[in-house]
């Protein structure tokens, strides 16, 4: 019984959070960005892309791929910390949908035991001819030469 009379205290202040919540930009965005996803890539494709092993949510992907639907039109798409390719393959997809197709740029080591699993995702889903560039090897040394406009980048790690 108590919780039940805690619950019912607490219903006002969640019902304005999550008004609150509605209403904040942030909130917003992801909303625009799930009903873009949707809208541009069919509901198999996304089950694809999404059974790759990594951390990223599907909200976290989904606003990743609106984004880079959104990155202004010159320069690359940067990603550093690739892990497995979860994220990989959700930037390579919405640059793939771009008119310009910009080239993605994945920058990762791959020290513990995930470049055979990124490799056989990039093989499965054809990411290098589809212009993924992989650059094995920390993002301090690669950007000792980087010189190429980045439109979007993207720290994962």
């Amino acid at each position: 019984m108590r919780r039940i009379l805690k619950n019912l205290l607490r219903l006002p202040v969640r019902t304005c959070k999550s008004l609150w919540q509605w209403r904040s930009p942030a909130h917003r965005l992801q909303r625009q960005a799930d009903r873009a996803v949707t809208d541009w890539m069919d509901r198999e494709r996304r089950c694809a892309l999404s059974a790759v092993p990594g951390f990223s949510s599907e909200r976290e992907l989904h606003l990743l791929a609106h984004l880079v639907r959104q990155a202004p039109p010159t320069g690359c798409i940067v990603e550093i910390g690739a892990y497995r390719g979860r994220s990989t393959v959700w930037l390579v997809e919405a640059a793939q949908k771009r008119a310009d197709r910009p080239a993605v740029v994945s920058i990762d080591p791959h020290l513990r035991d995930t470049w055979e699993t990124f490799c056989e995702v990039q093989s499965r889903f054809r990411l290098a001819e589809r212009g993924l560039e992989v650059v094995r090897g920390f993002s301090s040394d690669a950007g000792r030469t980087w010189s190429r406009p980045i439109a979007l980048l993207w720290v994962d790690g």
